[in-house]
């Protein structure tokens, strides 16, 4: 569940929280040139949150919105701000992709990055806590 833009790359890690319910803690860990440089706690997701659009805003910077909020990642230093509320989110930025669960083939559901050119920007629905 990776996403690389240059030299950084971001991971939305996902542990279970329950053994039969949908619940997760997230973590996104950011990597420059392939080692790992900070983690941060992005909440737990109770079974709605998962889908997550990440944005390119310069070669430093991407946004990520869920569910919760708007975060600004800065690649150079792993740096993870929350900027505002998913409600008050407006399309900027370059459309990368998104952390979606998807049905493989087979059948069986994984998590993982989706590049923009495989699926198409899906609208965040915002949880209503703002």
């Amino acid at each position: 569940m990776t996403m690389q833009v240059g030299a950084g790359t971001i991971a939305l890690d996902r542990t279970p929280r329950h053994f039969f319910l949908a619940e997760y803690d997230r973590t996104l860990v950011v990597f420059r040139d392939g080692k790992k440089i900070k983690s941060t706690p992005m909440g737990v997701d109770t079974g709605g949150a998962g889908h997550m659009n990440v944005y390119q805003m310069d070669s430093d910077t991407l946004l990520t919105v869920d569910r919760f909020g708007m975060y600004s990642v800065r690649l150079s230093d792993g740096t993870v701000r929350l900027i505002g509320n998913a409600d008050s989110f407006r399309p900027q930025g370059v459309f990368m992709g998104g952390f979606d669960t998807v049905r493989e083939e087979s059948g069986r559901r994984v998590y993982r990055f989706l590049p923009a050119a495989e699926r198409e920007e899906i609208p965040v629905e915002p949880a209503g806590l703002g």
